[in-house]
């Protein structure tokens, strides 16, 4: 959880002089905006958190489902993200991207 909250902040850092406009643009076709991808984070770590309640009900007639988790940490390969994922297209502010992610903690 440390090294978490260590990542976080130098996430926010990394986009601290950023403006929304810049957050936003387009920089290549097919690819995220910086929004985006912030918002990913946050759509991941939600479905993460939220899965946690589920951990308690393994058993063998509900066994765990095997995920191509190591992929998370591996960017030699593009993997589409699945739809529940993919982040929306609409505008964002960092203040309501910083707030969604805080509001997990």
């Amino acid at each position: 959880m440390e090294n978490a909250q260590k990542v976080r902040g130098e996430i926010w850092e990394s986009v601290k002089g950023l403006s929304d406009e810049q957050l936003n643009m387009v920089v290549a076709e097919g690819t995220w905006t910086i929004a985006q991808v912030l918002e990913h984070l946050y759509l991941m770590e939600k479905v993460a958190i939220d899965s946690f309640p589920d951990i308690k009900k393994v058993d063998e007639k509900n066994p765990v489902k095997i995920r191509r988790v190591h992929l998370i940490i591996d960017r030699s390969q593009k993997v589409d993200a699945p739809e529940f994922l993919v982040p929306n297209k609409e505008f964002q502010s960092l203040v309501t991207l910083k707030e969604k992610l805080q509001g997990l903690n």
